[in-house]
């Protein structure tokens, strides 16, 4: 019996919270909203729904097409727009205008999903209700405001 190896690689993970405490990629957007965190990130990044993933994770299992590498990723931006939006959307939190001096990826690039296209993934979930479903249950666990 052969087996093929299929690795799903997620970009930046955001959504609701799946454990009792955040995970590191939700512990900068909660610290970001609390006002804890000074700077938001110089870089460029995708960003995925943990819906997502996980759709991307049965569809790995389930269809005998998919092989090798699928890049799970949804928009890639900047850090800067998604401060933006979140300052625009949530304007009682504290977020930092900001940019950490750091430097990290910051050129603006794509990431390759044609993989999961041609497996019939639907479209990913958009920047504003990833950071939504994400807020939404920082609020229901006590974690914000």
């Amino acid at each position: 019996m052969k087996k093929d190896l299929v690795a799903v690689n997620p970009s930046f993970v955001i959504g609701p919270l799946l454990t009792p405490t955040p995970t590191s990629s939700l512990s900068l957007t909660l610290g970001l909203l609390t006002g804890t965190k000074r700077s938001y990130p110089n870089m460029t990044c995708g960003f995925v729904h943990i819906d997502d993933v996980v759709k991307c994770h049965i569809l790995a299992m389930e269809d005998k097409k998919a092989s090798g590498r699928l890049i799970c990723s949804g928009p890639v931006v900047h850090w800067s727009e998604i401060v933006k939006m979140l300052k625009s959307k949530y304007s009682k939190y504290p977020i930092t205008d900001r940019c950490g001096s750091n430097l990290g990826y910051a050129d603006q690039h794509s990431l390759d999903t044609s993989k999961l296209s041609e497996l019939g993934f639907p479209a990913f979930t958009s920047i504003e209700h990833m950071f939504d479903d994400c807020i939404a249950s920082f609020q229901e666990k006590g974690l914000l405001q």
